[in-house]
């Protein structure tokens, strides 16, 4: 499966009993905070990373944190759809740019 990036509290990680297929419970105790859910970036249909983006004035920067180790071909497959996902969220930036948090 692509690479998806899912919004906080979307339906895929909330609606169900057994959630397993999809984010183990090591990363949904980083998900889901007390303060609220990350948003989720799904690789090969399970959940390996949390997502933000931040803005300022000089552009929006896609912020992945991944939850595990990520291939170099799944982390260009994330860059290109983090990418398309900015060309929409904020497509009048002056800037648009993708970032992976380095642990």
């Amino acid at each position: 499966a692509p690479p998806r990036f899912l919004p906080e509290y979307d339906n895929l990680l909330l609606a169900y009993a057994d959630r397993s297929r999809v984010i183990g419970d090591d990363e949904r105790r980083i998900i889901w905070t007390k303060n609220g859910m990350l948003g989720a970036a799904l690789v090969d249909g399970r959940a390996a990373a949390a997502w933000r983006i931040d803005r300022a004035r000089t552009g929006a920067t896609l912020v992945i944190d991944p939850l595990m180790r990520i291939a170099r071909a799944d982390r260009a497959a994330l860059v290109e759809e983090g990418e398309r996902l900015l060309d929409f969220s904020d497509p009048e930036s002056p800037s648009r740019a993708v970032s992976f948090v380095s642990r």
